[in-house]
């Protein structure tokens, strides 16, 4: 398989899905997860939106090394990344409206975005370190089918 097909697959895959899992850990070494809308960039860096006094903001103060999962299911098909989170001050304002659009917010009950607006928003970057690509959907994403764990960068 190249790796050029298994990045464009990525890539597309990242950009269908508005959701992912994102992993810190506390102060106490407790794991810690929760869903996040995400868009990403061009180098496969992950930005996610979360409240200013947000409890994963927190625990990246004290440990900036996180995970993250995207694909859930029904499909067979999962990516995994990890690597080093930070705040981004610079930029955020088009970070966020990258994620907003990806969002296509449908009612005012959706997730709770509005709800941190009121606690300010704040932007995390995930300096993706490494990232792989499970593909068990022949059917759905033929071209990257696998039986093993692939790697995207």
């Amino acid at each position: 398989m190249e790796l050029n097909d298994i990045q464009k697959e990525a890539r597309e895959f990242l950009t269908e899905h508005v959701t992912a899992a994102v992993s810190t850990v506390t102060k106490d070494g407790a794991p810690y997860v929760s869903t996040m809308y995400f868009c990403i960039d061009e180098d496969f860096n992950f930005y996610f939106l979360t409240s200013a006094h947000s409890k994963k903001l927190k625990d990246i103060e004290v440990n900036n090394n996180i995970a993250v999962a995207v694909g859930f299911g029904p499909q067979t098909i999962t990516i995994q990344a990890g690597g080093t989170a930070e705040v981004v001050i610079d930029q955020d304002e088009m970070f966020m409206n990258n994620i907003f659009k990806k969002i296509k917010f449908k009612n005012l009950d959706q997730w709770p975005v509005l709800h941190l607006e009121k606690e300010g928003i704040v932007i995390l970057k995930l300096n993706t370190a490494w990232m792989t690509l499970l593909n068990f959907d022949k059917e759905g994403h033929p071209k990257t089918f696998s039986h093993e764990i692939q790697k995207v960068i």
